[in-house]
């Protein structure tokens, strides 16, 4: 259906990688369809790499998101928003880069806010690290109950 449509534009290459997300085609396919727009003259678009790094956040694939989080901001001058960073910490995240995932998280341009946190805790979480969840904690702003139910969480581990 996308190969027949008569015209692309950002919209449909956009909602072209987001079915791929949500279908579990990640890697390969995420690829070639990013390269085949540029072919076709269309500039990747922050929405674009936030569909992208969630697919390598999901299925694992640390390096390729850490590539494609350099390569917005070098190769295609999009200052990374809230969402990349907190998809990319969630990656780091998940494979266990707590150390890169926090320094990510105390990095970024913005403040970080309550779903910021709780990806990071998340992280915590999973991999059972009480004192780095802890220590983040610290930052977080006390009349938000979410991240605190995830610290708590990790302490019942």
């Amino acid at each position: 259906m996308f190969d027949a449509l008569p015209e692309r534009n950002g919209v449909s290459w956009n909602a072209m990688l987001a079915a791929y997300a949500q279908t579990g085609h990640h890697s390969v396919e995420a690829i070639y369809l990013f390269h085949s727009m540029q072919v076709e003259g269309h500039t990747a678009s922050e929405v674009a790499f936030t569909t992208l790094l969630s697919i390598w956040s999901q299925s694992g694939q640390v390096e390729t998101g850490r590539l494609f989080f350099s390569r917005m901001i070098c190769d295609f001058s999009i200052s990374p928003g809230r969402e990349h960073y907190c998809t990319t910490i969630d990656a780091l995240g998940r494979a266990g880069h707590l150390g890169q995932a926090e320094e990510l998280l105390k990095s970024m341009p913005v403040l970080p806010e309550s779903i910021d946190f709780g990806s990071f805790l998340s992280s915590c979480k999973l991999h059972r690290d009480f004192g780095r969840g802890a220590q983040v904690a610290k930052s977080i702003d006390p009349s938000k109950s979410a991240p605190y139910i995830l610290l708590s969480d990790i302490c019942r581990c």
